[in-house]
């Protein structure tokens, strides 16, 4: 079985990492509880524009090329990829493919076979569908923490580990092909 993963706070704590970043620029106090929408614009104020190139200025630290993985995520995926060829379907912007690649390399090397991104939020790329990124490579299986992905992915027929998170609460999402998961160790559970 192919599986696709997402990267940012699926694989590594992007939202944490960031807000530290932000945090610390604007003399704000923002945590990952905030944010009840994926769109931080919508919390932490601008437009989404603004936020992209928030988002441009973070991608140029060390912070972001040292980001550590989620708890249990190194863990599970040296379990995962000995039963299933994993991918990694990600909507960072292709400008930051190297220093997404190094971070791969630095905690889950020769781990997955191909990294893909869809530009979800480029400045310059249009962005691509998950869903169709996934059926290109034939994956089966995402696990994701967007609901807007996950919804996607689903619509197209694929089973959607959807990780739980405060930007994903205020929806229900209810049996079907959309699962909640709440660790690592339960994607294994499913997958294993």
């Amino acid at each position: 079985m192919i599986i696709a993963c997402d990267m940012d706070d699926v694989l590594v704590d992007f939202w944490p990492t960031l807000l530290a970043f932000y945090n610390e620029r604007h003399k704000t106090d923002f945590c990952k509880d905030h944010f009840l929408s994926y769109s931080a614009w919508e919390t932490w104020g601008g437009t989404r524009e603004e936020a992209i190139e928030e988002c441009y200025e973070f991608y140029k630290t060390d912070a972001f090329k040292m980001i550590t993985p989620v708890n249990g995520a190194v863990t599970a995926v040296n379990h995962l990829v000995d039963a299933h060829e994993l991918s990694v379907v990600t909507g960072r912007p292709h400008e930051t493919a190297d220093t997404t690649r190094e971070s791969l390399d630095i905690h889950f090397f020769g781990r997955f076979n191909s990294v893909y991104h869809t530009n979800a939020f480029s400045r310059i790329n249009a962005p691509s569908s998950k869903a169709d990124v996934c059926a290109e490579i034939g994956a089966t299986v995402i696990i994701e923490d967007y609901l807007g992905h996950a919804i996607e992915c689903a619509n197209a027929g694929m089973r959607v580990l959807l990780f739980d998170q405060p930007w994903n609460r205020g929806q229900i999402v209810c049996g079907g092909l959309i699962e909640r998961v709440y660790s690592w160790g339960e994607v294994c559970e499913k997958l294993l």
